[in-house]
Parts: C-alpha cells; sequence; structure tokens
C-alpha cells in the first residue's frame, strides 16, 4: 500500500489532535488535524487508495485537485466533514469528493475511534483511527 506522508508545519501551538484511519482490508488510508477551537477543525486532510488515487486538501501536495473542506460537523463524541473541489475557474462542485464521519466511544482508559469515509465514485470504507496530540 503507498503510504501516505503527511507533513504537519505548524506557526503556532495549537491543541490540535492528529488522526491516522485505515481500514481493515488495506484499501484505504485517511489522515488530518483537528483541532475543535479552530474556526476551520479540519487540516491537511489526505487519502490514499490502493490503486494510488488521493486526495489532498494541501495545495502543495500532489494529490490536490482543488480539495477544500466545504463543511465540518461536531457534537458529542462525533465528528464529520466533507471535502468539495473547485475546478481552475474557481466554480465548486456540486457533488462531494468525499465525506468523513466518526465516532468516539470509550470506557475507563480505552478509547476506540471509528466510522465511515466515502470517495466520490470510489466507494465506502469503515475505518479505525488512532489520535495522538
Amino acid at each position: 500500500m503507498t503510504a501516505v506522508v503527511l507533513l504537519l508545519t505548524t506557526a503556532s501551538a495549537q491543541a490540535a489532535q492528529h488522526y491516522a484511519c485505515a481500514d481493515a482490508n488495506g484499501e484505504i488510508t485517511l489522515a488530518f488535524d483537528y483541532d475543535a477551537a479552530a474556526a476551520e477543525p479540519f487540516g491537511h486532510v489526505e487519502i490514499q487508495l490502493t490503486d494510488d488515487f488521493g486526495i489532498s486538501t494541501d495545495p502543495g501536495h500532489e494529490d490536490h485537485s482543488g480539495e477544500f473542506v466545504s463543511a465540518h460537523y461536531a457534537g458529542e463524541d462525533f465528528i464529520g466533514a466533507e471535502l468539495r473541489a473547485k475546478d481552475a475557474d474557481g466554480k465548486v462542485s456540486g457533488l462531494p469528493a468525499m465525506q468523513i464521519r466518526l465516532v468516539t466511544v470509550s470506557e475507563g482508559a480505552n478509547m476506540l475511534v471509528t466510522g465511515g469515509v466515502s470517495v466520490g465514485g470510489g466507494g465506502i470504507w469503515t475505518v479505525t483511527c488512532t489520535v495522538s496530540d
């Protein structure tokens, strides 16, 4: 599987958490930063599929094709985002390029972050994530 490399460049210290997610079959990886206090809480969103198809919200990344976080959601133990793309003329696509929906379940010192990732025209996957500061 092609490894996803995520370079974090942060100008100031933030309370962002890094999420690294993958499905059980090794078909998809997802990585992003999440800072609940930020106006745009999802940062550096990247996915990689085994067939070398990838999406990135980082304009400097080779897989960036105008994707950006168009909407984000948060609730108790739930986060989600929708990515859309802009074409060369700045027109926003009608359908999402990707959607993320994750829930957190915990018991004592144990925590599980899991959910679904859908890629427009590509499919939907169940992922499990690790979270780090």
